[in-house]
């Protein structure tokens, strides 16, 4: 079984304003995205504020329900937009 890591408050408010800042590019509302994502608009909430870390399970979900790339939300690196869908 894996070990599980401690929540780095700075990682997570980076990863938050990263996800902020795609949900402006795409033009959605975060209730939207929230609904979509089937979790609260207070759970979104505290994602983006970096009050929860956006772990990597929740970074493919982002990758495919929004094309946003999930090593930019985790790492600030990548693509934003890592394919293109038909």
């Amino acid at each position: 079984m894996g070990k599980k890591r401690k929540r780095n408050p700075q990682i997570a408010k980076e990863r938050g304003e990263r996800l902020k800042e795609e949900i402006r590019r795409i033009g959605l509302t975060q209730g939207e995205v929230a609904e979509s994502l089937d979790m609260s608009l207070s759970g979104l909430t505290y994602l983006l504020s970096g009050r929860s870390q956006i772990n990597r399970t929740m970074a493919y979900a982002l990758e495919f329900k929004f094309n946003i790339g999930s090593d930019w939300i985790l790492e600030g690196r990548g693509l934003r937009t890592p394919q293109i869908r038909l």
